[in-house]
């Protein structure tokens, strides 16, 4: 739900049902090189790099602050 969520649950669900104008949408970013190929989750993790995952989501969270609301679209790093 990377693509669809900052829509459908902070738009449409978080910020929908209070008074509150402004969201964060703060995506986990954990693909790094010493994860095991053979764990699940690292085929469902996104291979895109840190900064190509980020720059669509700051274009859908831009396209997204309309009426009063204000969105923000974040990578937090956490390979280590």
């Amino acid at each position: 739900e990377l693509d669809s969520a900052m829509q459908t649950q902070l738009v449409e669900r978080y910020l929908a049902d209070n008074q509150c104008r402004h969201g964060l949408y703060l995506v986990g970013y954990f693909r790094c090189g010493s994860w095991d190929d053979g764990d699940y989750r690292k085929r469902q993790c996104s291979s895109d790099d840190l900064d190509s995952l980020l720059q669509p989501l700051a274009e859908q969270a831009q396209g997204l602050s309309v009426g009063g609301v204000t969105l923000s679209a974040r990578v937090l790093d956490l390979r280590f």
